[in-house]
């Protein structure tokens, strides 16, 4: 029962993007597309590109992009630059893109309470691991862990592995 709530979930939010997609698509003319013998259109007939440029572009002011690289412990490049003029655009055209993202409605599910649906695949009747640690026991319970390990260092101080540094306190 949980797979077929999973299901109708997963195709309303294919119902949902397939909408959204095709309000958001510049109108163009679809009299000379090319289909194959199934039906299927041989080019694309929209493109992301496409889409991104209905929306309205970023403004990215240049002192956010200097308060970015002072936080990312960055230099910048100098203001006037050709290269922070190209790091900008290039910016705002991922910040376009991640609004055109933000602008798809998920259809509400009562049975999950808003959530998304897990996309994973699995078998019918299999159940999964959500304990970190369970999983970690089972993947590593024939490999040395500790105090063990370090019986196969060369060097070690008081259960601490020993390395050569030419750098001096």
């Amino acid at each position: 029962m949980q797979y077929l709530a999973r299901s109708r979930t997963l195709s309303c939010f294919r119902r949902a993007l397939t909408r959204r997609a095709q309000s958001t698509i510049p109108t163009l003319s679809y009299k000379n597309i090319t289909v194959d013998e199934l039906g299927m259109p041989t080019e694309p007939t929209w493109s992301v590109k496409a889409l991104l440029e209905s929306y309205p572009p970023p403004v990215l002011d240049p002192a956010h992009l200097i308060r970015l690289h002072k936080l990312s412990a960055l230099d910048p490049p100098p203001y006037d630059s050709q290269e922070f003029d190209t790091l900008r655009a290039d910016l705002g055209e991922l910040i376009r893109l991640v609004e055109a993202v933000k602008t798809v409605e998920l259809p509400k599910s009562d049975d999950e309470d808003g959530m998304i649906p897990d996309g994973r695949i699995w078998q019918d009747e299999r159940g999964m691991l959500f304990d970190e640690n369970t999983q970690d026991a089972l993947e590593l319970a024939s490999e040395p862990q500790g105090g063990e390990l370090l019986e196969h260092a060369s060097k070690t101080a008081d259960g601490f592995y020993l390395v050569k540094s030419e750098r001096r306190r």
